[in-house]
C-alpha cells in the first residue's frame, strides 16, 4: 500500500516536471521570438531611416553645391540666358557626381542612390526665374525613400538694356533734328536709388524727336496716370506703352580684387613697359605718349596713373589697369589690333566727388568709374563702354561731323548732358538725359556686356538668388 503511495507520487511529480519544462520551452521560445522580431523590427527601422537620409543627402549636396557656386555662376555669365544654361549645366554635373560617390555600407548591405531632375521649367519668355523640382531616393536591401524637393533660381537683371534711352528721372529730348531709332523709356523718380540724386520731379518732352515707327515709349506704371508728358508726334497709342513696375535698385561698384602682386615696379617717368605678369607700379606716370605691350592677360595696379600724351595698348593680349587714387589722360587712348572684345579695361576707385572729373579724348576700351564725373572732349570718339557711378556725364559733341560712340553708357545716378553734334551706336542707362543741342542720334544697338561687368544690383547674400521649398516624401 505504501508502496503504490510512492509510486502514485512520483507520476505526479515527474508530470508537474513535464509541465514546467513545457511552459519554460513556451516561455523562451516566445522570448527568442519577441527578441528576433524586436531585432527584425530595429533593423527595418535602421535601414527605413538610414534610406531617408541617404535620400535627403543627394538633396542637400546638390542645393548647397549650387548656392556654394551661384555668385561665381552669376559673375561668369555674359548675360541672363548664358546664366541659366551654366545653372542647369553646374545642376546636372552635380548629380553626376553625386552617383559617383559611395555610402559606407549599412549592416553589411550597400546602398544605391540617386538624384534626378524631376521637372525644369525656363524659357526665355518665362521671365528671369527657372524652376526645378529634383528627387532623390536611397535605398538598402529593399528598403527605399524618395524625397522630393523644389526650388527656384532668380536672375537679378542688372539694369534694363532693350532701349535706346532709360532713364530714371528725367528726358529733354525737345531739339528739333534729334533722331531716336530704338524705344525709349522712363521709369520713375527713385528707380536708382542715390543719396545725392535729386529726386523732385519727374518731366519729359520728346515732342521734337523723329522716333522709328517700330520703336516704343515706355512709362513705368506706377507714374502712368500722373505723369504730364510731351511725345512725338508721330508716336501711335500703339507704340505708347506702360513699364512693368521695377523694383528700387542700389548698385555698388565691386572691391579692388586680390591680385597677390609680388612684382613692383617704381620708376619716374616712362614711355614704353612691357608686362610680362600681374605688376603693382605706385605711380606710372609718363611726360609724353606711353606704350604698354601685354601679350597675355595682365593685371596692372597702380595708385596714380599720370600720362601728358596718348595711351598705346600693344600686343596680343588683355589689360586691366586698377587706378586706386588718380586718374590722368592727356591725350588719346588706342589699341593696336583692335579686338572683339576690347581688350583695356580700366577700373578707377576714387570714390571722392568734389573735384573729380575725368576728361578724355579718343578713347577704346572699357572703363568702369567709382565715383568720378565724365567729360567726353569736342570730336573724340569713344569705342566700347562707359560704366560710372558718378554724377555727371558731359559728351561735348561735334561742331563739324558726329561725336561717335559705339557701346553702351551705363550711369545709374548721372545727368548726361550731350552738346553738338553726337551720334550713340548702343545703349544710354541713365537718371537725367538731357540733349542740349540739336542732331543727336541714337541707334539702339544691344551691347555685349562682358563677364567682370563690376556694377551689381545689391544683394546681401547671392545664395538669396535660389529660393528653396520644404523637402517632402513621395511615394510615388
Amino acid at each position: 500500500m505504501i508502496l503504490g503511495y510512492l509510486k502514485r507520487k512520483e507520476g505526479s511529480a515527474f508530470i508537474i516536471t513535464l509541465v514546467v519544462m513545457a511552459i519554460f520551452v513556451i516561455l523562451c521560445s516566445a522570448i527568442l521570438s519577441f527578441a528576433i522580431d524586436n531585432r527584425k523590427m530595429s533593423i527595418d527601422n535602421s535601414l527605413f531611416h538610414s534610406s531617408y537620409y541617404i535620400a535627403e543627402s543627394g538633396l542637400t549636396y546638390v542645393v548647397s553645391e549650387l548656392k556654394n557656386n551661384i555668385e561665381n555662376i552669376y559673375f561668369t555669365s555674359a548675360n541672363q540666358t548664358d546664366f541659366f544654361n551654366k545653372v542647369h549645366s553646374f545642376i546636372t554635373d552635380t548629380i553626376a557626381r553625386y552617383k559617383n560617390f559611395e555610402y559606407e555600407n549599412v549592416r553589411g548591405l550597400t546602398p544605391t542612390k540617386a538624384v534626378r531632375i524631376e521637372e525644369y521649367v525656363y524659357s526665355n519668355y518665362s521671365g528671369n526665374t527657372a524652376f526645378y523640382k529634383l528627387s532623390s531616393y536611397g535605398e538598402i536591401d529593399g528598403v527605399r525613400r524618395k524625397i522630393e524637393q523644389s526650388f527656384i533660381v532668380e536672375y537679378p537683371e542688372p539694369f534694363e538694356s532693350e532701349f535706346a534711352i532709360f532713364a530714371g528721372e528725367r528726358l529733354e529730348l525737345d531739339k528739333k533734328g534729334n533722331v531716336i531709332k530704338g524705344s525709349i523709356a522712363l521709369a520713375s523718380d527713385n528707380i536708382f536709388k542715390n543719396e545725392n540724386a535729386n529726386s523732385n520731379h519727374i518731366s519729359v518732352d520728346l515732342s521734337q524727336i523723329s522716333l522709328d515707327k517700330d520703336s516704343y515709349f515706355y512709362i513705368n506704371e506706377n507714374v502712368y496716370h500722373d505723369l504730364n508728358y510731351n511725345v512725338p508726334k508721330n508716336l501711335g497709342e500703339n507704340n505708347l506703352s506702360r513699364l512693368r513696375i521695377l523694383e528700387p535698385r542700389t548698385y555698388e561698384f565691386s572691391h579692388i580684387p586680390d591680385m597677390n602682386i609680388d612684382n613692383k615696379v617704381t620708376k619716374d617717368s616712362i614711355s614704353y613697359i612691357k608686362l610680362e605678369k600681374d605688376t603693382y607700379i605706385p605711380s606710372l606716370i609718363s611726360d609724353g605718349e606711353l606704350k604698354v605691350k601685354v601679350d597675355t592677360t595682365i593685371n596692372l595696379l597702380v595708385d596714380t596713373l599720370d600720362v601728358k600724351g596718348d595711351l598705346i595698348i600693344d600686343g596680343i593680349g588683355k589689360l586691366r589697369i586698377y587706378v586706386k587714387e588718380s586718374l590722368y589722360i592727356g591725350g588719346d587712348v588706342s589699341i593696336k589690333y583692335l579686338p572683339v572684345p576690347p581688350k583695356l579695361y580700366i577700373y578707377y576707385y576714387n570714390d571722392k566727388i568734389e573735384n573729380n572729373t575725368i576728361s578724355l579724348g579718343e578713347f577704346c576700351g572699357i572703363l568702369y568709374v567709382n565715383k568720378a564725373n565724365i567729360r567726353l572732349k569736342k570730336g573724340a570718339s569713344f569705342e566700347g563702354h562707359i560704366i560710372s557711378g558718378g554724377d555727371e556725364i558731359e559728351l561735348l559733341g561735334s561742331d563739324d561731323s558726329y561725336q561717335e560712340i559705339n557701346g553702351a553708357i551705363f550711369a545709374p545716378y548721372a545727368s548726361i548732358t550731350v552738346k553738338n553734334k553726337c551720334r550713340i551706336n548702343g545703349v544710354v542707362i541713365c537718371d537725367r538725359f538731357i540733349a542740349e543741342g540739336s542732331e543727336l542720334s541714337i541707334y539702339y544697338d544691344e551691347p555685349e556686356f562682358f563677364a567682370d561687368y563690376p556694377y551689381k544690383p545689391t544683394i546681401t547674400d547671392l545664395t538669396d538668388l535660389i529660393h528653396v521649398s520644404h523637402a517632402r516624401e513621395s511615394d510615388k
